[in-house]
C-alpha cells in the first residue's frame, strides 16, 4: 500500500479509499476500463491505477477479440495474433476489435480488509473502539445524527462556554466576573446566565442574550468554508432520515441542497408522520437564529421545553425506532442528559458518540448510558483539524 501510494502521490487513507472504490465497483467480476469511466474516473487516474495493479501483480488480464466476420467474440489469456474464428491474422486489419479485460486477484480483498482494519484503528484511541465501529456501521441505516457545537467550531463559531465568556463584557462590576469565570469554568452555564442577568444591565433580558448570540454567530459563521475543513457535508452524506441538532447556526441548511426550512419541535406535530416522511429534515432542538424566539438559552427556556410532555414523546418516539448517533457532543447540558436518561431508562436500546481521547474506562461509564462510545484520537496541538480529519475518514468509511 506504501508504494501504491508513493506511486499515485496520495497518502494511505486516500490511496486505500481509492482501491476499495474500485474494488467495490469491479468486485471479482471481469471488467473493461469504461466501467470505471462511467463511475467519474478519469483516463490519466485509471491508466496509473491499472499499470500499478498490473506492476504489483493485482490484476489478472484477459484479451476480448470480436470478429465481424463471424459477429462472435473470443476470450484469449494473451493478446492474440491470429484469430479463431475466421482464423485470419489480427494485426493490421479492421475486422477485429481487441478489447483488454481486468479481474482484480482474489487476494486483494483479504489485503484491503486488512488494510482497512488498520487505517481505522488509527484513527481511534484505543483498538478497544473497533467493535462498536463495526457495530455502528451495520447500523447507518438507521442512524440518526444529533450534533453538538463541536461540529461547528471548525467553521469558526464557538462552544456554549466560548459564546458566554463574550458576554462578560457586560459586568460593571469587577468583582463579578470572577465567580461568573468561575461558573464557565465548573461547566454551570445555565447558573452563569442566571448570575449574567441579574448582575448586568445590557444583558438584563432573554432577548438581550439572544441579540448578542446572533450576532456572534453571523460575524463569526466560515461562510463557503473547503468541505476538507471541516464535517458537516460528512454528515449530510450519511442520508438519514433527518438530523437532529442543538445547535443555533445554519450550516445544516446552507449545505444541504433543497431543504432551507430549520424545523424545531413546535413543527413536527406528529411524530410518527414526522418519522415516516423522510425528508431528510434538519431539526433544531434548541432553536434557530432565523427563528429567534424559539432559541433556548435560560433557565426558564429550558424549564419550559424539556417539561413539555410532547418534548418526552417525540425524543421517546425517536429514540425508540432509530439509532442516535451523538456528533460533537459532550453530554454537558444537564437538562438533555437528564431526559436521555429517564428516556432510555424505559426504553433502552443503543446509540452512539465519538468522543475525542477517550478512555477505555470513560466508555464504560458511557455504555451504562446504552452509548455505545468510539474514542477518536486527536492531536491536542492540532485539535480542531485533527478531529475533523480523523471524523472525515470514520463517516466516508461507514458508508463504504
Amino acid at each position: 500500500m506504501n508504494n501504491v501510494s508513493t506511486k499515485l502521490n496520495k497518502n494511505n487513507e486516500e490511496t486505500f479509499e481509492l482501491l476499495q472504490k474500485v474494488a467495490s465497483i469491479c468486485g471479482k467480476e471481469q471488467f473493461q476500463e469504461e466501467l470505471l469511466l462511467s463511475k467519474g474516473f478519469k483516463v490519466p487516474e485509471i491508466n496509473q491505477l491499472l499499470d500499478i495493479l498490473i506492476e504489483s501483480n493485482s490484476v489478472d488480464i484477459t484479451y476480448q477479440c470480436h470478429c465481424r466476420v463471424e459477429e462472435d467474440s473470443e476470450i484469449y489469456d494473451h493478446e492474440p495474433v491470429k484469430c479463431q474464428l475466421c482464423n485470419e491474422t489480427i494485426k493490421n486489419t479492421f475486422i477485429h476489435e481487441i478489447t483488454k479485460l481486468y479481474t482484480l486477484k482474489e487476494e486483494l480483498f483479504p489485503q484491503l480488509k486488512e488494510k482497512e482494519e488498520e487505517l481505522i484503528k488509527e484513527q481511534l484511541c484505543s483498538p478497544a473502539f473497533y467493535n462498536f465501529c463495526l457495530d455502528l456501521k451495520k447500523n447507518i441505516r438507521n442512524v440518526i445524527p444529533f450534533l453538538g457545537s463541536g461540529t461547528s467550531i471548525p467553521l469558526g463559531l464557538s462552544d456554549w462556554r466560548g459564546i458566554l465568556e463574550g458576554l462578560e463584557s457586560g459586568f460593571y462590576n469587577a468583582e463579578d466576573k470572577p465567580l461568573y469565570r468561575k461558573f464557565l469554568k465548573d461547566g454551570k452555564f445555565l447558573q452563569a446566565l442566571g448570575f449574567l442577568k441579574n448582575r448586568t444591565l445590557q444583558f438584563s433580558t432573554d432577548d438581550d442574550i439572544k441579540n448578542f448570540m446572533v450576532d456572534q454567530i453571523e460575524k463569526h459563521y466560515l461562510k463557503g468554508l473547503d468541505k476538507s475543513k471541516h464535517n458537516i457535508e460528512d454528515i449530510l452524506n450519511l442520508s438519514s432520515d433527518f438530523i437532529m441538532t442543538t445547535n443555533y447556526d445554519r450550516a445544516l441548511l446552507e449545505y444541504r441542497e433543497g431543504y432551507s426550512y430549520p424545523y424545531t419541535f413546535n413543527d413536527i406535530g406528529n411524530v410518527q408522520e414526522f418519522l415516516n416522511r423522510k425528508k431528510h429534515a434538519v431539526v433544531y432542538l434548541h432553536g434557530h437564529i432565523d427563528k429567534k424566539e424559539t432559541m433556548i438559552v435560560t433557565y426558564d427556556d429550558y424549564d419550559k421545553l424539556y417539561s413539555e410532555q410532547s418534548t418526552k414523546t417525540i425524543l421517546s418516539t425517536i429514540m425508540g425506532n432509530k439509532h442516535l448517533l451523538f456528533l460533537g457532543f459532550s453530554f454537558g447540558d444537564a437538562y438533555f442528559e437528564d431526559l436521555y436518561d429517564k428516556i432510555h431508562s424505559e426504553l433502552n436500546g443503543e446509540h452512539y458518540i465519538f468522543v475525542a481521547n477517550l478512555h477505555p474506562y470513560e466508555a464504560q461509564q458511557l455504555k451504562q448510558k446504552g452509548l455505545k462510545a468510539i474514542g477518536l484520537k486527536v492531536d491536542e496541538d492540532n485539535y480542531t483539524d485533527s478531529y475533523v480529519k480523523g471524523l472525515k475518514f470514520l463517516l466516508k468509511w461507514l458508508l463504504s
